[in-house]
């Protein structure tokens, strides 16, 4: 599998995306990427004047890397992100979050979880007041399992993230609480089991040559996922859309127990504008977790 060599680092220049500085500096070192720092203003000659000196300037430390460009763009923030990483294709964008935590905003549509949902992978962190510093290297990725067949796709990208750091892969199961009738004894009581075999988890361990562990509980409250998350001292967690997301008929917004983690976070959105690793066709050989 090809590492995250091409980085796409989104800006409004907000104090937010200084902080998140750390974080993108971490993985093209890391993974010895290519970091391309997009901005995209609101038209007119003046407003882009003023936005190509601010880019011009916004983490200069990146001109030093071997492989760093600058793009401007101008239009809808959303649209515009959608179209260039249709183009050209970056395995990650940074995009931390803009705003402060507060009270929900109606009708407020997040850049972030649109651009999720538009099939763009993001990077982002909380909006804690006090975030820890980013690892140089992650020592526990987590996979929050989506249950959709083509996990197998979204594991293996977690997968090599955990290989490229020598870290422990943590594959997150939840499952909702039982149905109980009346009537009922204990031995007709099943809890939802992940569908996904011994087999299946052995040859993904082989395969990247990393250490997993499996991790299966009962809720699917949002709490839930990032008690597990604390639990399994997560520095790195690797989530799908339905947990990425709330959405409603008027809003859309990150999901708040994530933006109060410490770590990073990956999204990863249902059907995404780039291609599946390569390293996937080698792991899928069961017709049940084909496309």
């Amino acid at each position: 599998m090809k590492t995250q060599k091409k980085l796409l680092f989104v800006t409004n220049f907000s104090e937010a995306c200084f902080h998140a500085i750390p974080g993108p500096a971490e993985w093209v070192d890391r993974e010895q990427g290519e970091l391309t720092l997009l901005h995209v203003h609101a038209p007119g000659k003046r407003q882009g004047e003023i936005a190509g000196a601010r880019l011009k300037s916004f983490f200069s430390e990146a001109d030093h890397y071997a492989q760093c460009s600058r793009v401007l763009l101008a239009g809808d923030p959303v649209t515009e992100i959608v179209d260039y990483c249709r183009r050209e294709n970056p395995e990650l964008v940074f995009c931390p979050a803009s705003q402060p935590l507060g009270f929900p905003r109606l009708f407020h549509r997040s850049m972030r979880a649109e651009l999720v949902r538009a099939g763009v992978r993001i990077w982002t962190r909380g909006r804690a007041e006090q975030l820890s510093p980013i690892a140089s290297k992650p020592k526990n990725v987590s996979y929050v399992m989506t249950g959709h067949p083509t996990w197998i796709e979204e594991a293996s990208w977690a997968a090599e993230l955990a290989r490229s750091a020598g870290a422990t892969l943590h594959i997150i199961y939840q499952t909702p609480w039982p149905e109980v009738h009346e009537g009922m004894v204990a031995a007709d009581i099943r809890l939802e089991k992940p569908n996904v075999s011994l087999q299946e988890l052995q040859r993904l361990e082989d395969q990247f040559g990393l250490r997993t562990s499996l991790h299966v509980t009962a809720g699917t409250r949002s709490r839930d996922l990032g008690r597990l998350l604390a639990d399994c001292q997560t520095d790195l967690a690797v989530v799908g859309e339905k947990h990425a997301v709330r959405h409603t008929l008027f809003s859309s917004s990150i999901n708040a127990e994530l933006e109060r983690l410490h770590c990073e976070v990956v999204c990863l959105p249902v059907k995404p504008l780039t291609t599946a690793t390569e390293s996937t066709e080698l792991v899928l050989s069961q017709p049940l977790l084909g496309r």
